[in-house]
């Protein structure tokens, strides 16, 4: 962790500061971004933070200004045995805490006073492609909830050399509340798929189908590793 002395960023020594400890835990991290950049020049650097009484992984830098709070993550082919658990409107928490590997996931995703969301998939921590909306209060209840908004939908960035320009959007025939599609988003229906096919108990590889990674990414062959996040601010 990181904190401004003498208007530079250093590496965080237990010196007590906004988001950095339990005791001065912030709402967000939009919050947090907001209060350390108003005393310090320096860019507000990526990582944990102390939001709400619970460690988060705050993106400060790279997602479209920053402040984002990561709320949900899963890495595909990589976690098992897939669970209702593990779904992005699931109500069981486990730490979101890195964007490395792994899965996460906050429930009550509205009590950081979010207006946005945003759904960013990552290999091996290189940011793959990202899109923001509105915030979708449906997450914290059903599959529907990672639905982005047409009204101030954005790209933020798209590598992708397939389907490049189209937001991901949920299915709900396959691993409902895990699989995304970026071919045909606004269906619904699993007639693409971009994470998983098949069943929780059967899923399928299909990893950046509809993507299809660019050349220049290590590894871009499809079914390679493939991580999706949530944020919110």
């Amino acid at each position: 962790m990181w904190i401004c002395k003498d208007n530079e960023w250093i590496p965080y020594l237990l010196v007590p500061s906004f988001g950095l400890t339990e005791s001065s835990s912030g709402h967000s991290c939009k919050q947090i971004k907001e209060k350390l950049s108003s005393s310090c020049t320096a860019p507000v650097r990526s990582g944990v933070y102390w939001v709400q009484g619970m460690k988060v992984h705050c993106d400060m830098e790279e997602i479209d200004g920053g402040g984002w709070t990561l709320v949900w993550q899963h890495s595909y082919m990589e976690d098992f045995p897939l669970s209702t658990k593990m779904t992005y409107y699931s109500d069981y928490y486990k730490p979101c805490t890195t964007k490395a590997s792994g899965w996460c996931n906050i429930p009550n995703k509205a009590r950081f006073g979010a207006t946005e969301q945003v759904i960013c998939t990552y290999h091996r921590g290189t940011l793959v492609y990202c899109y923001a909306s509105l915030f979708n209060r449906l997450i914290d209840d059903n599959w529907r909830g990672s639905i982005l908004s047409g009204v101030d939908l954005r790209k933020i960035v798209d590598k992708c050399t397939s389907s490049n320009g189209v937001q991901p959007g949920p299915e709900n025939a396959y691993a409902v509340g895990f699989t995304f599609d970026k071919k045909s988003p606004e269906a619904h229906r699993g007639e693409n798929c971009d994470t998983y096919r098949g069943s929780l108990s059967n899923p399928v590889d299909c990893r950046w189908e509809n993507c299809r990674l660019p050349s220049s990414i290590s590894g871009h062959n499809r079914h390679v590793q493939m991580t999706v996040a949530i944020y919110v601010r």
